[in-house]
């Protein structure tokens, strides 16, 4: 008799867990939307991909072949400026990944010689608006890091340079919109590096004692520069690189201005208030308004509208475990904002004074949001455990 109780109470409580969260979602209420993903086991994702905003999530793989993986860790994706089917991407050992289906599928780009390695390590693609075929990418292969030049849209490459010495990369490079020929390489020498005619000659901007981990400059006004830091500093430059100024957001005196703001009694960490310690994990600069930049810290996000003089907390209240922020992109609009932090993907549309944010289906943390220029909607991020 006992046991006919107990299969009738779990049977109810089994027909009760189906039927009330069906009948919630008839009527419009979702308990818990994490998203959902398509084509492949969630621990496997390293590379993500929406076209609707971020609702549906799509697990990128290498190839048409579902059993064919990503690599473990992908670190930039490029998009053609005139071919919205086309795209570019590349990690760790996967050489260069080429597109034509708008990143649902991915296969090994058919490159002739073997100057640019098929298992090289691919830390930054950049693409030229005026000359699609003019392409360059920031590689480690060798034991060394070297950037490779494309001068037939992807076909084939020539070294234009390499690091002086073993085990040093070149994390990122920065094209001139305006002028396929200026670039501006950052290393982990700690060089800032810079060539006006295409890489046949080269002029050493500045030497830090740090690895340059990310590069910029004000395409306008190009002796206006930026470098990111592998010890968590931001730097800028406003004469060509004579002389250097640390713009980090902090409160400390000598660093960039930082204008506070007073979070909500919460009990969440807010995302905004800043120390002298607090590490740069990733910078953007508005491709629209050249003097707006953004940084991702271990406290939040934080804007500046004139060149990293002042700052402001982007205003984000997340739980405190999922800190720190790890990625950050500017949208197709002028005021709005992506940010990655753990595995949510925040939003807003008013430059940061309301948040919206999607859960993805994945543990990994957000990495690296890429928005196709050309497609708004068709979004990726990049992960890693």
């Amino acid at each position: 008799m006992v046991s006919k109780i107990v299969i009738i109470i779990i049977v109810v409580f089994l027909v009760l867990a189906v039927l009330i969260p069906f009948g919630l979602t008839i009527a419009g209420i979702h308990i818990i939307d994490l998203g959902r993903v398509k084509n492949g086991a969630q621990e496997g994702n390293v590379l993500l991909r929406t076209e609707i905003g971020g609702k549906e999530w799509k697990n990128v793989a290498l190839s048409d072949d579902p059993r064919v993986s990503f690599p473990r860790e992908i670190f930039t994706v490029a998009f053609h400026p005139t071919q919205p089917d086309v795209m570019y991407s590349g990690g760790k050992a996967s050489g260069l990944l080429r597109s034509t289906t708008q990143g649902t599928s991915w296969k090994k780009a058919d490159i002739n010689g073997k100057i640019l390695a098929s298992d090289a390590d691919i830390y930054a693609i950049r693409i030229s608006p005026r000359d699609p075929r003019v392409i360059y990418a920031a590689v480690f292969q060798q034991k060394r890091g070297r950037v490779m030049k494309s001068m037939d849209g992807g076909s084939s490459f020539q070294e234009i340079y390499s690091v002086s010495r073993d085990r040093a990369g070149v994390f990122d490079i920065f094209l001139n919109p305006y002028d396929e020929n200026f670039i501006l390489v950052g290393t982990g020498e700690g060089g800032v590096l810079e060539s006006r005619d295409g890489g046949t000659r080269w002029r050493t901007v500045h030497w830090f004692g740090e690895s340059v981990t990310q590069i910029a400059a004000n395409p306008v006004l190009l002796n206006q520069m930026y470098a990111a830091l592998g010890n968590g500093t931001l730097w800028k430059t406003s004469d060509g690189g004579l002389t250097w100024t640390e713009i980090t957001p902090s409160r400390s005196p000598g660093n960039g201005k930082f204008i506070p703001y007073t979070p909500p009694l919460s009990p969440f960490s807010f995302i905004g208030g800043g120390s002298s310690d607090s590490g740069l994990g990733k910078f953007a600069q508005d491709p629209r308004r050249f003097n707006q930049i953004f940084v991702a810290t271990k406290e939040g996000i934080f804007r500046s509208s004139d060149s990293g003089a002042t700052w402001r907390p982007l205003g984000i209240v997340v739980p405190r475990e999922i800190l720190p922020a790890g990625a950050i992109a500017q949208g197709a609009q002028a005021e709005e904002i992506f940010v990655g932090i753990a595995s949510r993907l925040y939003k807003t549309e008013n430059g940061g004074v309301d948040w919206s944010f999607n859960a993805l289906p994945s543990a990994a943390r957000i990495t690296g949001i890429f928005i196709h220029p050309q497609k708004p909607n068709v979004i990726f991020v990049t992960l890693k455990k």
